[in-house]
C-alpha cells in the first residue's frame, strides 16, 4: 500500500517588484507549470485540486495505489523548483518502503526552494500509531 495526502501554498517571487508589476505574468507562468507538473503526474487512484482562495493559490492532492510511486514524491520535489517561494507538507504511508520504514508515517516538507524528509512522530509508527496491533486477543471473529 501507498497512500499519500499532500498540501501546497504556491507563492510567486516578488522581492525584486515592489510595485507588483510583475507578479500577475510570474503567477500565471507558475500555475501553466504546476498545471503542467500534475498532467504529468495524473492517473487512476490520485485527485489534484489547485484553487485560488482570496488570491493565494492552493494545491491539494492525495491518492491510494497497491506499490510506491516515486512519481509522486519527485512531483512534490519539482514544485518547490517551479515555485521556490512556495511552501507545503507531502505525507506518505508505504507498507513496501525497502530503506526500513515500513510501519513510519515519512513526511516531506517544502519550504524556501528545499524538500526534506523526515518521520512524522505524531503519526509513527503507523501499528500502534494509526491502527491496532494485530494478535489473537484482537482478532476479528
Amino acid at each position: 500500500m501507498f497512500e499519500f495526502h499532500g498540501w501546497a501554498t504556491i507563492h510567486a517571487d516578488d522581492s525584486d517588484d515592489p510595485a507588483g508589476d510583475l507578479m500577475e505574468d510570474r503567477e500565471r507562468g507558475i500555475m501553466a507549470a504546476v498545471r503542467d507538473a500534475i498532467r504529468r503526474v495524473e492517473g487512476a487512484n490520485r485527485d489534484f485540486r489547485l484553487n485560488r482562495l482570496n488570491g493565494t493559490a492552493h494545491l491539494i492532492f492525495c491518492g491510494d495505489h497497491n506499490h510506491r510511486d516515486e512519481a509522486i514524491i519527485e512531483f512534490f520535489k519539482r514544485l518547490s523548483k517551479i515555485a521556490p517561494h512556495s511552501y507545503g507538507k507531502l505525507h506518505v504511508r508505504d507498507d513496501e518502503d525497502a530503506r526500513g520504514f515500513e510501519n513510519s508515517m515519512r513526511e516531506w516538507t517544502m519550504a524556501l526552494g528545499q524538500v526534506t524528509e523526515s518521520t512524522d512522530a505524531q503519526m509513527s509508527p503507523c501499528v500502534p500509531a494509526l491502527e491496532p496491533e494485530y494478535n489473537e486477543a484482537n482478532k476479528p471473529s
